[in-house]
């Protein structure tokens, strides 16, 4: 079978387009998607170096911090904790003549680690009063958060506020993680 020589240029681009095609499907295509695999991977590695790298560069400022916390936890003991806390609660209000009705402490276990004291918080006041009740409460030494609270008006001229407070106290009761 003979082929002239426009044949012959025809049979060989031929050849030349299904053995790049063949290249590209079974060696490029595989290859290119193997090396992206690989970036993704390694630019993941690099990232978790990065931030790895960084906190051994702040552990020391971070186990100072963590220590910190610890000694600032509300006590071990669940009667000392709830005393410590209420008796805030209750100085803070008389300091800002706020009138505090209902103080309703609840434990809760969340883990071996730690637990959290939810208090809930019924009471009246000025606006100033109970601005200066919250601003004492955030910070304070004390591990409490206001978790929320809600305002409303007593009066029409709304210079007598009632409020519903919201908030938890950390206690550490596990070993140091």
């Amino acid at each position: 079978m003979g082929f002239n020589g426009r044949e012959r240029v025809l049979v060989i681009a031929v050849a030349l387009c299904l053995g790049a095609l063949v290249g590209d499907r079974l060696v490029v295509s595989p290859l290119y998607a193997l090396w992206s695999e690989r970036a993704a991977v390694i630019n993941e590695l690099e990232e978790s170096l990065s931030k790895s790298s960084l906190l051994v560069d702040r552990r020391d400022f971070l186990s100072e911090r963590w220590a910190g916390m610890r000694e600032r936890s509300l006590p071990p003991s669940e009667s000392r904790a709830e005393n410590e806390v209420l008796g805030s609660v209750t100085r803070w209000a008389q300091e800002c003549r706020l009138e505090i009705t209902a103080l309703k402490p609840r434990w809760i276990r969340e883990d071996a680690a730690y637990s959290t004291l939810d208090l809930r918080a019924t009471g009246q006041g000025s606006i100033e009063a109970i601005t200066e009740f919250l601003y004492r409460l955030e910070t304070d030494g004390m591990p409490v958060r206001v978790e929320s609270i809600e305002v409303a008006t007593r009066d029409d001229s709304g210079s007598l506020l009632t409020f519903n407070l919201a908030f938890t106290g950390l206690q550490l009761t596990g070993e140091d993680g």
